[in-house]
């Protein structure tokens, strides 16, 4: 008489079986999605922060170079006004000691 239950049970078994690899697979796929969107999150951000960073460096480098090409632009300037002054200097004490040896 055993014989007539077990149908019943055995599909009642495999739609039990059946619901949880539903379930497992919907999660499954949900947990999947949810760490595939996690990571492209990050590495936006990563490449965000990155980005940033090269965009400041270059703010940084540009402006360095500016104040070093301001520089040397009064370098040059400075440079020759110097050496005129020092000329003018030595054309002074050249002519003051012709002055004294007359």
């Amino acid at each position: 008489g055993g014989k007539g239950l077990s149908s019943p049970l055995k599909q009642a078994e495999a739609k039990l079986e059946a619901h949880l690899e539903a379930e497992y697979q919907r999660t499954f796929a949900k947990e999947t999605k949810d760490l595939l969107h996690q990571v492209a999150k990050a590495k936006s951000e990563m490449t965000t922060a990155l980005k940033d960073f090269v965009r400041r460096r270059t703010v940084l480098r540009s402006e360095l170079f500016r104040q070093l090409a301001e520089i040397q632009e009064k370098q040059l300037a400075w440079q020759p006004k110097q050496v005129a002054k020092l000329n003018d200097e030595f054309q002074t004490i050249k002519t003051a000691k012709l002055e004294c040896e007359k």
